[in-house]
């Protein structure tokens, strides 16, 4: 369980090494206004979690690719698409047999409720991932 923990860890880490940082998207439409420059991160950013995810051959990649375009329909710069990189990393986990522990899942949910952003160094600095 913690070489499980350690893999979630260093994916986390990779998507921050590509400029994973607080800040809020944009509004999400349906329709793929996706510029070029925000798809691209986007899609480095899935590139990763592919090559990098545990159970990655029981993933539809294609589906979670399209979807998670849906989630950053609007982005117009790399920031837009935070809350999209968050949500495939949440579907990816899925997926997988690692699981949050119970008080990071409530912080997860209450912070999706709320629509804040994921502070991972703090998470990092108490341990708890």
């Amino acid at each position: 369980m913690a070489t499980e923990r350690n893999i979630l860890a260093c994916l986390i880490t990779v998507v921050l090494a590509i400029g994973f940082a607080a800040g809020q998207p944009a509004g999400a439409t349906k329709e793929r206004n996706i510029s070029a420059k925000a798809r691209a991160y986007l899609e480095h950013a899935l590139d990763v979690m592919q090559q990098n995810a545990l159970h990655r051959e029981t993933i539809d990649w294609g589906k979670l690719r399209s979807e998670a375009l849906d989630h950053a329909a609007a982005a117009e710069i790399p920031v837009d698409t935070y809350e999209a990189i968050r949500w495939a990393l949440h579907q990816v986990n899925r997926h997988s047999f690692l699981q949050l522990s119970p008080e990071l899942e409530k912080q997860e949910e209450d912070r999706i409720r709320r629509g804040t952003t994921l502070h991972a160094k703090r998470l990092f600095r108490r341990g708890t991932v």
